[in-house]
């Protein structure tokens, strides 16, 4: 072992003998300063803009304000149409309720008379029918007055008022058979 540490020590001073010899500057075998002292004479290289890019920031300025410009329109389309559908609600909603009271103003001069009719003829209908059709005529009446109630908190149902329509025709159906059950009596 000791004869490896000896080479190794050996092997170093030698190295060590070889680097002392060596020189501390090498002068360079090209000269290089005339080359450094024009690059650094030379003026900087400007880099500018492609002379594409003004016309490509006017390009995109011109989509960007007509995407503006049709989406303002569209707004302004859209403002005009749900104004339109507004109105035209309002005027259904009026013409429903002109209807209803169309449909009311009928029926009640259609009551009238045939009540005028039962009440003149000298009744001879059973106590306890009359109590009945009494019973179904307040029932009438009540749907009727449902039905009021339903179209003046949706005036846009449009089935409503024909089914109010429907509901006092069959009163005046049932006033109308009473009228006739009387003079039928009558002639009896």
């Amino acid at each position: 072992m000791k004869d490896e540490q000896s080479l190794d020590l050996n092997k170093e001073r030698e190295l060590q003998k070889q680097i002392a010899g060596l020189a501390m500057e090498a002068d360079p075998q090209v000269d290089l300063w005339p080359n450094i002292k024009h690059q650094i004479e030379q003026p900087a290289v400007k880099y500018g803009a492609p002379k594409w890019m003004p016309w490509a920031i006017a390009a995109s300025l011109i989509v960007s304000l007509g995407s503006v410009a049709l989406s303002w329109q569209n707004l302004e389309q859209a403002k005009m149409l749900y104004s339109q559908q507004q109105d035209q609600n309002d005027n259904r909603a009026t013409d429903e309720k002109t209807q209803v009271e169309i449909i009311e103003n009928s029926y009640r001069v259609a009551k009238v008379s045939l009540m005028k009719n039962i009440v003149s003829s000298n009744s001879s209908i059973d106590a306890q029918l009359m109590a009945e059709i009494k019973n179904k005529l307040f029932d009438i009446d009540a749907a009727a007055l449902l039905l009021k109630e339903a179209i003046r908190n949706q005036p846009r149902g449009s089935q409503l008022p024909l089914l109010l329509k429907a509901t006092y025709e069959q009163e005046l159906e049932i006033l109308t058979q009473i009228s006739k059950l009387d003079k039928s009596i009558r002639l009896i």
